[in-house]
């Protein structure tokens, strides 16, 4: 079974929908932050364990409500 994420869905299919359906400005900026949420285009942390120095990026959430 496959596990598919919001932004996974909108970046399919949310060009398509746009053309058939009217977003409103709230709507749009909801889908756009979704879409870059966990992505380059809002950063990244460097987080390291204090005791075994072990290090990872993570990319930042765009704090939305709506987001999952």
């Amino acid at each position: 079974m496959a596990h598919y994420h919001l932004s996974d869905i909108l970046q399919t299919h949310y060009g398509h929908y746009q053309q058939h359906h009217r977003l409103s400005h709230q709507q749009r900026l909801v889908c756009q932050r979704i879409l870059s949420c966990r992505t380059a285009a809002l950063g990244q942390q460097q987080w390291q364990c204090n005791q075994c120095h072990y290090q990872q990026s993570v990319f930042c959430s765009c704090r939305d409500r709506h987001c999952p």
